[in-house]
C-alpha cells in the first residue's frame, strides 16, 4: 500500500486509514483500486522497526487473519525469524 515498500529492508510500514466522511471513503477506495498512494489527509504512513498500536476504547486486533488479542500491541521487526521453504526453480537459458 505504497511506494517504496520492501519487504526485505527490515522495516514495518502501515498504512492508517481514518476517513471521516463518506468522501473520504469513496476517495481512499478510489486511490486504492487505481494504486494511487499520493498524499491524503484520510491516510497516513509509519514506518519502523518498532510499531505500538494503542486505541481508546482498546479494540480486537489480528494479525494473518488470526485474533491476536486486544490494542494495544507492538509489532516488531525480527530479522531473519521467519524460515520458508521454496520449491526450486529451474530457468530454461537460451
Amino acid at each position: 500500500l505504497g511506494d517504496g515498500i520492501r519487504r526485505d529492508d527490515g522495516l514495518l510500514d502501515v498504512c492508517v486509514f481514518d476517513p471521516v466522511s463518506l468522501t473520504d471513503v469513496l476517495r481512499i477506495s478510489w486511490r486504492l483500486m487505481f494504486q494511487n498512494f499520493t498524499a491524503d489527509s484520510a491516510m497516513t504512513y509509519f514506518r519502523g522497526r518498532e510499531i505500538t498500536i494503542e486505541t481508546d476504547p482498546p479494540l480486537p486486533a489480528q494479525a494473518d487473519g488470526e485474533l491476536i488479542g486486544t490494542s494495544p500491541f507492538t509489532a516488531i521487526v525480527e530479522p531473519l525469524a521467519a524460515r520458508l521453504l521454496v520449491p526450486h526453480c529451474h530457468i530454461n537459458r537460451q
